[in-house]
């Protein structure tokens, strides 16, 4: 595992927020990012289809692959559900020093929609 800095800018229904820390990355044929965020633990597979999940305050599962509907899950405290993701893109890109992911996605909840963007830089 490599110490790498992590940049995160994400948007939700329009609305943007930033985040910087510091992760550790296995660069391996499927790599792998873990970073905390507070007390929570987020590890992202850095591969098609892109996989994050969060554990600590409330758990959080996605599986991101463009063009395609696919499943997530969000707990909090005793309480869980499913909802589904709908992926319009995502790209995963790595250069000499840095892995950078872009992903444009729809949280479907079913009664609700939530429009997300998600813009990562990792560097090694």
């Amino acid at each position: 595992m490599k110490v790498c800095s992590v940049k995160i800018r994400t948007e939700t229904d329009g609305t943007v927020s930033t985040f910087e820390t510091k992760g550790e990355i296995e660069l391996s044929e499927s790599p792998i990012l873990i970073y905390r965020d507070g007390e929570s633990k987020v590890t992202l597979r850095l591969s098609d289809p892109l996989r994050i999940i969060r554990e600590g305050d409330y758990t959080l599962s996605l599986t991101l692959k463009r063009g395609e509907r696919t499943q997530g899950s969000i707990g909090i405290g005793t309480n869980s559900g499913d909802f589904f993701i709908r992926t319009k893109h995502c790209r995963i890109e790595r250069n000499h020093d840095a892995y950078l992911v872009y992903c444009v996605y729809q949280l479907d909840f079913g009664s609700s929609e939530q429009n997300m963007k998600l813009h990562l830089v990792a560097k090694f």
